[in-house]
């Protein structure tokens, strides 16, 4: 038993660490830049956690996927009970406010999407985000709006009505199960968050595509990263942050801006990612067969 769970943690984590690295590097040595092809070669690592953690326990296969997966959904309703909590609470101490909607209304054209509700919150726990599936709504909080210019808060509405587009909110949810059917690997938690800034960035080009101001979006992040700390430095913790509890990449996020200028044509993206994946295909789960020679 000892061995198995030695398999199926550190081997896992091991496996796991080596797929990680492979797909930096080929990002990096391909220069892929399109947040769509580098979020579809970081979800190689986060799914190659589950598979190996399997396939390091021979003769329990089934067994161990069964628990992984019961794990991962007993998590994931954890997660989802709050999320309601959270939404249920927010959407009845929020305000509607006109002059939001009616910016909201505006922006939601180009976008072509329908417009979803604006509110706002005078919680000093709340920071600017996007809730809900079916119904999404944004909400913004009140101590912050009186910091931005109107420019500031267009381009930080459209940055919020992207997620809403690019249905981001529904593949968050996905990510979330991917990474707890990892449990107790930590580097598969690295993997989760860089899909997460895979779908930031994603947002944020296409905000810049809509507004044409790469700088405006840079200098509202800050303001936004800011507030967030200054809520953090009085004890509490920002409303989004429970629900995503997700690392913050606004350095790497506002570096990749520089990016976003430079167009590449899809059939060139597909190609790298086609490349990356034959690599990966080569290598495949040959690391899984030596550590099982190594330490059966």
């Amino acid at each position: 038993m000892s061995n198995v769970l030695f398999h199926i943690v550190v081997g896992a984590i091991v496996m796991t660490a080596l797929w990680s690295v492979l797909a930096w590097m080929l990002v990096t040595l391909f220069r892929l830049h399109s947040p769509v092809g580098r979020f579809i070669v970081f979800l190689v690592p986060l799914v190659a956690a589950f598979v190996a953690r399997v396939r390091l326990s021979p003769g329990l296969t089934t067994e161990i996927a069964i628990v992984c997966v019961s794990v991962a959904l007993v998590f994931l309703g954890r997660d989802v009970l709050q999320y309601l909590f959270l939404k249920k609470h927010l959407e009845t101490e929020a305000e509607s406010s006109e002059y939001l909607q009616a910016i909201v209304n505006e922006l939601a054209q180009p976008l072509r999407i329908p417009s979803p509700r604006a509110l706002v919150s005078n919680s000093s726990r709340v920071s600017p985000f996007t809730a809900g599936v079916g119904k999404p709504f944004i909400i913004m909080p009140y101590s912050l709006l009186t910091t931005l210019t109107e420019s500031e808060l267009r381009v930080l509405l459209t940055h919020e009505m992207a997620h809403i587009r690019r249905k981001d909110i529904l593949w968050k949810w996905i990510l979330r199960f991917l990474r707890h059917l990892s449990f107790l690997n930590p580097v598969a938690s690295w993997s989760y968050g860089q899909l997460n800034l895979s779908l930031e960035q994603g947002s944020d080009r296409l905000t810049i595509a809509v507004t044409k101001k790469p700088g405006t979006l840079a200098r509202t992040l800050m303001k936004v990263e800011k507030y967030v700390s200054l809520v953090s430095k009085q004890g509490a913790t920002p409303i989004p942050a429970v629900i995503s509890r997700a690392d913050s990449y606004l350095p790497t996020r506002i570096r990749a801006l520089g990016t976003a200028k430079v167009k590449q044509h899809a059939l060139v993206i597909i190609m790298k990612v086609v490349f990356i994946f034959a690599i990966f295909r080569f290598i495949c789960f040959r690391p899984v067969k030596i550590w099982l020679a190594l330490f059966s």
